[in-house]
This record gives C-alpha cells, sequence and structure tokens, in this order.
C-alpha cells in the first residue's frame, strides 16, 4: 500500500476536516459493550497528547523531530563466506546509506489509520484482532499516565542484558497481542538453579510473562546464531552493547551515501557522534534482520509482505531494522528516544516510544509493507549472498541451530577416495577402542 494513497492529517485542527472528506471510506462503527470501557473512557486530554505526538515525531515531515527510515546498500559482507558460515557475532558488514529518506510513518499508514480514526472520532476496528491491539495501546498509555508503569522510570539504571528482559516484559510484551516471549537461553540473567527467573526492575515479586529457551536462527552453512528475545514469535529484540561489533570507523565508504561521496574521515569525528552511528548500523543488528525476514517468508510463503522488524535498544534509545526478503531492501530508523526529556515527565518511558513499540510488535496488523518509492533501493544482499541464496531461501531454521563445522557439499567430490578408505579403516579401529574400554580423561 503506498503511503500516498492516505495522507495523514498533520495537525490536531486537521483531524476533523480529514474525517469529514474521507467519511464515505469508513466502516460502520462497532457498536461497544462494557467490557470495552478503555474505548469509552480513554481520556480526551490523552487524545490531544497523542495527537501532539503524532504530528511532532511521525506525520508532520516539516518538525525538526521527525522520525524517518535510511535505505542500507551492502559493500561488502560474509553472509556467503566460502569456508563456513559464522555466528551473529562474526558477522562483517560495510554499508553505506542511499541519500533518500522516508518517512517512519509511511510502513504503518495502516496502524496509524487505526489510531487516528479512533482519536478523530472514537472509531473502534470491526475486526476483533485490530480493535484488541487498539486496546492494548490504550491501556497501556492509562497506566503510563497513571504512573503504574515505575519499572519503566529511570531506565539507565540496567546493565544492556537487563535493559531488554525489562523492556520486553513492560513494554513490547504489554503492547503485543500475546506478552509471551523467549529469551536466551544463555542470558547471562537466566536463574542459576533453573527455576522461575523474576524480572530484573524494582518490583521483588516481579515475575516474567516469558520463559528461557532455544532461540537459535539461521544455518550453518551462513549466518546463524541466538537472538537475544523474540516477542511473540514474530519481532526480535536485541540489547545493542559497545562491544558489538559495528562498521570499520575508518571506512570512508559507511559514511559516504549511495548518491555521493564523502571526503570526510569517520577517524576525525567527535566520538560521541561515531558511538551514535556505530549504534545505528550494528553488524549483528543487521544479520538478525535479514536471517529472520528469510525464515518468515520460508515458514509463511503466503503473507501479504516479508517486512521483518528487529529492535535494538540501549541506554536511553532505540532503533528499528527492517529487511524485506521478497524486494532485497534494508531499512534502519532514526534513533528512538525511550525517555521523556519533558520536566514533567522526566524519566519516565516517553509517548513515542509507546507508540512505535506498538506499530512495530503488531507489525503483522499495522505494517502495510514497502512504498514504491522504498522498493527502488536495493540492499544488494541477493549479490552478496549469491552463492547462498539457495540456503537463506529454503534451508533456514528456528532453533537447534548448531555451530558445528561444515565441509560444503561441492567439495566432497574432490576427497580422495584412497584417503576416505582410510579414514574409515581408522575409524573402525578407534571404535573398537572406544566401545570396550572405559575412557579415562
Amino acid at each position: 500500500m503506498d503511503a500516498s494513497k492516505h495522507d495523514l492529517p498533520s495537525k490536531e485542527g486537521d483531524l476533523d476536516e480529514e474525517q469529514h472528506s474521507q467519511s464515505p471510506r469508513k466502516k460502520p462503527r462497532q457498536k461497544l459493550t462494557q467490557n470495552d470501557s478503555v474505548f469509552h473512557d480513554f481520556p480526551v486530554t490523552m487524545i490531544k497528547g497523542l495527537a501532539d505526538c503524532l504530528n511532532h515525531w511521525i506525520l508532520d515531515k516539516s518538525s525538526f523531530s521527525f522520525k524517518t527510515l535510511t535505505a542500507l546498500k551492502f559493500l561488502n559482507c560474509n553472509a556467503a563466506d566460502t569456508r563456513q558460515g559464522n555466528t551473529f557475532s562474526q558477522v562483517f558488514c560495510s554499508v553505506k546509506p542511499y541519500r533518500q529518506l522516508h518517512p517512519l510513518g509511511d510502513l504503518f499508514t495502516k496502524g496509524l489509520l487505526m489510531l487516528t480514526d479512533f482519536m478523530t472520532s472514537r472509531q473502534v476496528p470491526q475486526n476483533i484482532e485490530e480493535k484488541r491491539v487498539l486496546g492494548k495501546l490504550l491501556n497501556f498509555l492509562i497506566k503510563n499516565t497513571e504512573a503504574k508503569q515505575s519499572s519503566l522510570k529511570n531506565l539507565e539504571k540496567y546493565n544492556e542484558s537487563e535493559l531488554a528482559i525489562v523492556l520486553a516484559n513492560h513494554l513490547f510484551g504489554k503492547l503485543s497481542t500475546s506478552d509471551t516471549f523467549v529469551i536466551n537461553q544463555q542470558s547471562k540473567h537466566r536463574s542459576k538453579d533453573g527455576g522461575q527467573a523474576t524480572c530484573p526492575c524494582d518490583v521483588t515479586t516481579c515475575e516474567l510473562t516469558g520463559t528461557f529457551g532455544d532461540t537459535s536462527v539461521g544455518n550453518c552453512k551462513v549466518w546463524h546464531g541466538n537472538l537475544g528475545i523474540i516477542i511473540n514469535n514474530d519481532t526480535m529484540l536485541e540489547s545493542v552493547t559497545i562491544g558489538d561489533q559495528v562498521n570499520n570507523p575508518n571506512d570512508k565508504d559507511d559514511t559516504s551515501t549511495d548518491d555521493e561521496d564523502s571526503s570526510d574521515d569517520c577517524s576525525e569525528q567527535d566520538p560521541r557522534v561515531k558511538l551514535k552511528e556505530c549504534l545505528s548500523r550494528n553488524n549483528k543488528l543487521l544479520a538478525e534482520s535479514i536471517v529472520f525476514s528469510f525464515l518468515q517468508k520460508q515458514k509463511h510463503p503466503k503473507k501479504e509482505h516479508f517486512l521483518c522488524p528487529c529492535i535494538g535498544v540501549k541506554a536511553r534509545e532505540m532503533i528499528v531494522f527492517c529487511y524485506d526478503s521478497q524486494h532485497d531492501v534494508l531499512l534502519e530508523s532514526s534513533a528512538i528516544p525511550l525517555l521523556s526529556e519533558n520536566l514533567t515527565t522526566l524519566g519516565k518511558i516517553n509517548t513515542l516510544a509507546i507508540v512505535v513499540a506498538w506499530l512495530v510488535v503488531n507489525y503483522k496488523y499495522l505494517c502495510n509493507g514497502l512504498t514504491d518509492d522504498m522498493k527502488i533501493a536495493k540492499s544488494m544482499f541477493f549479490s552478496q549472498a549469491e552463492s547462498k541464496l539457495n540456503i537463506y531461501n529454503d534451508m533456514l531454521k528456528l532453533g537447534e541451530v548448531g555451530n558445528a563445522y561444515f565441509i560444503e557439499d561441492d567439495a566432497m567430490k574432490f576427497l580422495s577416495p584412497n584417503s576416505s578408505l582410510a579414514l574409515r579403516q581408522l575409524n573402525e579401529r578407534v571404535l573398537k577402542l572406544r566401545y570396550s574400554t572405559k575412557a579415562e580423561y
């Protein structure tokens, strides 16, 4: 769906005009019941707050804080290493951005229309699942305003692994249609005795709605490894640390756009600026986004689109990567601040982070896929991974993805028959020893 077909109102004053001009397309309003009290009682003041947020951050292109998407193009990567596959921690990517920016909201016009329909006329979706999705956001906003989200205050006190779990338990999971999520079983926060782990937040009785389990994805012959957290089986969440691999800071191509070269040397930039760039083009997040999109296409080939989000969180902000494995387009968002800087709500999770989190974790209901403009900016991953593209398309899996070394199938024909026979004979002798005597180490 092209966003141009649904130009959203950019100011609160335009909401009524939009409602009137578009009234023929609106569906009949659903009759509400007592169980739908959130739709009846959602405060008008909060609707105004939502309007301010959408206008300032997402809808008004003239706003200085307008949030965008940048398309990335691969210059080089090890997605098709001829020797062996690479784990996510071993990923190398050299990328550079296309010059043209795209509004973040263009990916989610479906969800933004749903939200503005409610804001302007309290219109509730006819579809049960969409109604539930909208209710999740409204209920969460009320709790956040009523200071019931104490676990999401002052997020800087958590370390990186704690931050991802707290956000999954108290933000992303609560906004999703299902609050269940799976945490990498190798996480340092896992209970040592194997019992039910508690949430790292300050509430001692707070339990996780998620569990620890196998989050491995991919194929040992290509990119593979463990994801940090998988939310509702279809959204990835990773805490981004300084130690994660990033693009080479001295590689000039990484900072120039695809449309023009830059003569600036990144090594001479302010270290704080360099840190922000490194976080925004994190190799691990890039690879995980790509692998997970191919996996979703393999498992659900009849989906409307295969744009899959990967959320990276770090200290005071989050970023979203999206890859479409059908059209070979890789997008990264502007940095989304997690905490409010308003003096009256200082330290609380801000409304923009809540809305973006809601859109992303419910992308299968709220995302309309790439616009025509976005489809033009190819990431060139297909070219980079050409020799192993069939593996990405058809041989990925979720769970039980090991790290064993392997020999390419095509290379087996070059093994000497005599050597193979000799090895088999030696192996038979070793097997006799293995099963006839007790091993001592």
